[in-house]
């Protein structure tokens, strides 16, 4: 992945042309730390992020419907509430 070889570190935003959109940390290219990741058809994750996948506890926002938050390990679900 470009972002990757370019070495980005920080906070900031990226827009793929699939207008899937991520506003927040960064580390080494991949997004890590906290952040908001909107999908291109309106649904929404806030939270934390490591080496590119959801990491730990986040929310999930349908386009149209509940808020549900979630805890993820590596980029697998634990669990839903």
């Amino acid at each position: 992945m470009l972002l990757e070889w370019l070495g980005i570190n920080g906070y900031g935003t990226f827009t793929w042309s699939s207008g899937d959109k991520y506003v927040g940390e960064w580390k080494d290219g991949k997004l890590d730390g906290v952040g908001t990741f909107t999908w291109a058809n309106g649904d929404i994750y806030v939270g934390e992020w490591k080496n590119n996948l959801k990491h730990s506890r986040g929310t999930f926002f349908p386009k149209n419907g509940i808020a549900k938050k979630q805890r993820w390990y590596n980029g697998k679900r634990l669990n839903s509430n």
